[in-house]
């Protein structure tokens, strides 16, 4: 039996192995650096004393929720999860739900981004001015991963998406 890259358990198991990869490694301890040939510009530059959780995006204030490990450090590249939420919950639910940081056995930052209410007041991931069902929320995934990359250590071919 074949499964559609469309199918909804596609998405699911998709999920669940980039979870597994960024969350664990065998025989690796938290201090085993990454491996990743590609490192932002924030790697060897003094940390922020505390994460941001704004960011302004084609105009528009964005916010969301920045996880740095205790024990991070500006020369050890980490691996950077992001964290999406559906359209009933927002990121400070999902970063509970998912549980995420509490099995990370490597370096990673989580960042857990918040989608803008619409009409209804339900969450979206549709860009300002593009129609609900476009889901293209392009712009502040880059912005995002660019700030991050600046600010922190971050090995760029260790970026995931659950």
């Amino acid at each position: 039996m074949s499964v559609s890259p469309h199918h909804p358990i596609f998405g699911i198991l998709l999920v669940g192995v980039l979870t597994m990869a960024a969350c664990t490694a065998p025989n690796a301890s938290k201090d085993t650096p990454v491996s990743g040939q590609r490192l932002s510009q924030g790697c060897g530059r003094p940390a922020p004393k505390a994460p941001a959780t704004r960011l302004m995006v084609a105009g528009q204030r964005r916010q969301f929720i920045l996880v740095v490990p205790k024990d991070y450090h500006s020369r050890q590249p980490q691996r950077l999860v992001f964290a999406f939420h559906g359209r009933t919950n927002s990121n400070a639910k999902v970063r509970g739900y998912y549980d995420l940081e509490r099995h990370s056995a490597q370096p990673t930052l989580f960042v857990y981004p918040s989608g803008l209410k619409d009409q209804s007041g339900l969450l979206t991931w549709s860009a300002p001015r593009e129609p609900a069902h476009a889901l293209r929320d392009y712009a502040f995934f880059d912005a995002l991963l660019a700030d991050i990359g600046n600010r922190y250590c971050v090995a760029l071919d260790h970026v995931y998406i659950v």
